[in-house]
């Protein structure tokens, strides 16, 4: 099962998001990979308070070990 990015519009009416479009191209996931590691890395580096910053470590290892996961690098055998 490949994975695939979709781009969501919240539709408060309803209480969820509506799928706009999706893509299963390997350059967007893995830009929306590093795009999301990389976000995670900022938030855990600026965290003020130890709390915090505990939190956004351990999101961090989550989101590396799924997003590893879900989206191999290339030396890894690409993309499932």
């Amino acid at each position: 099962m490949k994975p695939y990015l979709a781009l969501q519009y919240p539709d408060p009416d309803l209480g969820r998001g509506l799928i706009v479009a999706t893509t299963r191209d390997e350059d967007a996931l893995r830009l929306f990979k590093s795009t999301v590691l990389d976000e995670a890395r900022s938030r855990y580096r600026s965290a003020s308070d130890e709390v915090v910053m505990l939190i956004d470590r351990l999101e961090l290892e989550r989101l590396e070990r799924l997003l590893t996961l879900l989206l191999p690098d290339s030396e890894e055998g690409g993309i499932a």
